[in-house]
C-alpha cells in the first residue's frame, strides 16, 4: 500500500471519527400556523462549539434534491433555528434538514475539529387541515363526535355542555329546546323525559311543577299541565283515582274516602252515604244496607240497634218503628213479639209520675211539672187549680199555701196581690178585702182600718185618713 493512499484511509478514518463524535439536529414539526415551517431545529450534544456564522440549514426532499438554503434566524453561536421550507415544495412529503456547522474542541477553542453537514431524522411537512378535521400522522382526521376544530388544526376542542356535534364538525351545535347535554363533549342531545322540560342550550331539565305532566321533549313551562279533579299524578302520568277515592286539581296522590261516605273511580269529591247504609272504613267504593233490626242517618260509618220496643223489619231501614200495643222487643230487634202476662221485663208498668202514651214504648216519660201520674199511666194529669207540682215526675200535686193561688197545671203558686187574700190553702183564687179593709202581697188576712182611717171599695191595698169637715163646710185633713 503506498504512502499516500495510507493517508487518504487515515484522514478517512480520522473525519469518519470525528463525525461520529459530532452532534445531532431534531427537527419538530410545526404545532400550528404554516405548515411548511419547521421549528425549532435544534443542534444537541457535547464537547463542541459553533463559530460565528456557520450554522446553515439545508432540506432534502425525498432524500434527492437539496433545496434551498435557509439562515437560522437567531444569533452566532446559536443552537436552534426555524426553517421554512419554500412555497413551490408540495405538502405531506419527507423532508430532511442538514445543518453545515464548524466544530471547534470544547478545550481548544482555536483548534477547528471538522465540519460539514450534520443530518436531522426524516419527517413529514404537516398537511394543511380543513376546519372539522385535525392534522395527525400528516394526515387530516376527522374531529370525533362531541368536538369541533378551525382550520389547520392539531387538535379538536370539546363541545361545551348545552351542545353538541357530530364528527367533522366546525363548531358546535346548540340543543334545541326540549333537549339538553350535561356535560362537554357530548355528540347528541338528549331529549327530556316525560314531566320536565327546557328551554334551548340546557345543561339539564326542569321539573314541572308537583301536580303537573307534561310529554318528553317539552320545551317551556307552559307545556306542564295540571291534572284535572278526580286525577292525581301516579307513577309520573295523570291516573283516574280509583274507587274510594278522591282528589281536587293538581293533586299528587288520591285521599281516601272518609267513612261513611263513597266514590266511583275519578271522583273529584266523595259522596255521603244515604240513610239506612253506611261504609264502616276509609276507602269504601260503596255503601251496605243496614240489617234488619238496624237503622242509620246520612253518612253513616255504622248502623244504630233499633231500641227496646221498637223494631226494623227490613234490610236498610232509616228509622225502627214501634211495636204495635200489646207487643214488645229487645234491642235491635227485627219483629216485635206479644207481651207475656206475668213478666216483668216485658210490658211492666209505669211507675207514679211517669207514663207511656203509646203503644210499643220502651220506657216510661216523667210527668212534666204542673202534671202527675198514678202507676200505669199511658197519660199525665194537670195538677188542679190551687195545687201545684214543682219538679217533672210528680206522682201527687201539693196545696197552694194561705195567700197564694193557682191555676190548673201550675209548676208553682202566685202570691195574693195587694188588697187580696187567700185564708186557705189550695186556694184557686185570692179574693178581695171587704171595704174598711186592706192587706198587703201574699196576705191570708184582711187587716181593718183603724179609728180615723177609711176604704172605700173592696179590694184596697191600703186605708185612707178620714177629712175633717169645719161649720162653714170647708174640708180640713
Amino acid at each position: 500500500m503506498s504512502r499516500a493512499l495510507f493517508c487518504v484511509i487515515a484522514l478517512a478514518c480520522l473525519v469518519s471519527s470525528a463525525f461520529a463524535q459530532k452532534p445531532f439536529i431534531i427537527g419538530v414539526a410545526p404545532q400550528s400556523g404554516d405548515p411548511k415551517t419547521i421549528t425549532p431545529v435544534t443542534l444537541t450534544g457535547g464537547n463542541f462549539a459553533l463559530q460565528s456564522n456557520q450554522m446553515k440549514a439545508y432540506y432534502f426532499m425525498n432524500g434527492t434534491n437539496v433545496a434551498n438554503a435557509c439562515n437560522p434566524t437567531n444569533a452566532i453561536n446559536a443552537t436552534a433555528m426555524s426553517c421554512k421550507i419554500g412555497t413551490d415544495v408540495a405538502l405531506n412529503i419527507k423532508v430532511r434538514f442538514m445543518v453545515n456547522v464548524t466544530v471547534t474542541s470544547a478545550k481548544k477553542t482555536t483548534s477547528v475539529v471538522t465540519s460539514g453537514l450534520v443530518p436531522s431524522p426524516w419527517y413529514n411537512t404537516v398537511q394543511a387541515c380543513a376546519a372539522g378535521t385535525y392534522s395527525s400522522n400528516n394526515a387530516c382526521v376527522n374531529c370525533p363526535a362531541g368536538t369541533f376544530s378551525g382550520v389547520n388544526a392539531v387538535a379538536c376542542n370539546s363541545c361545551p355542555a348545552g351542545t353538541s356535534s357530530a364528527a367533522g364538525a366546525s363548531s358546535c351545535t346548540s340543543c334545541s329546546a326540549g333537549s339538553f347535554s350535561a356535560s362537554a363533549g357530548s355528540s347528541s342531545c338528549t331529549q327530556c323525559s316525560a314531566n320536565k322540560w327546557s328551554p334551548a342550550a340546557a345543561t339539564s331539565c326542569t321539573d314541572c311543577p308537583a301536580g303537573s305532566t307534561s310529554s318528553a321533549g317539552s320545551t317551556a313551562s307552559a307545556s306542564c299541565a295540571y291534572c284535572p279533579a278526580g286525577k292525581a299524578v301516579i307513577g309520573g302520568v295523570c291516573t283516574f283515582c280509583t274507587a274510594g277515592h278522591y282528589s281536587p286539581a293538581a293533586a299528587t296522590a288520591c285521599s281516601d274516602c272518609t267513612a261513611g261516605t263513597w266514590s266511583p273511580a275519578g271522583a273529584s269529591t266523595c259522596t255521603d252515604c244515604t240513610t239506612g247504609t253506611f261504609a264502616a272504613s276509609a276507602g269504601s267504593s260503596t255503601c251496605g244496607n243496614c240489617a234488619a233490626g238496624k237503622f242509620s242517618g246520612a253518612a253513616a260509618s255504622t248502623c244504630t240497634d233499633c231500641t227496646a220496643g221498637t223494631f226494623a223489619g227490613s234490610a236498610g231501614s232509616s228509622t225502627c218503628g214501634n211495636c204495635a200495643a200489646g207487643k214488645s222487643s229487645g234491642a235491635a230487634a227485627s219483629t216485635c213479639t206479644d207481651c207475656t202476662a206475668g213478666i216483668a221485663s216485658t210490658c211492666t208498668d209505669c211507675t207514679t209520675g211517669t207514663f207511656a202514651a203509646s203503644a210499643g214504648s220502651s220506657t216510661c216519660g216523667n210527668c212534666a211539672a204542673g202534671k202527675f201520674s198514678g202507676a200505669a199511666a199511658s197519660t199525665c194529669t194537670d195538677c188542679t187549680a190551687g195545687k201545684f207540682a214543682a219538679s217533672a215526675g210528680s206522682s201527687t200535686c201539693g196545696n197552694c199555701a194561705a195567700g197564694k193561688s193557682s191555676s190548673a197545671a201550675a209548676s208553682t203558686c202566685t202570691d195574693c196581690t195587694t188588697g187580696t187574700f187567700a185564708a186557705s190553702a189550695g186556694s184557686s183564687t185570692c179574693g178581695n178585702c171587704a171595704a174598711g179593709k186592706s192587706s198587703s202581697a201574699a196576705a191570708s188576712t184582711c187587716t181593718a182600718c183603724i179609728h180615723g182611717q177609711y176604704t172605700v171599695f173592696a179590694g184596697s191595698s191600703t186605708c185612707r185618713t178620714t177629712l175633717a169637715v169645719n161649720i162653714t163646710g170647708s174640708a180640713s185633713a
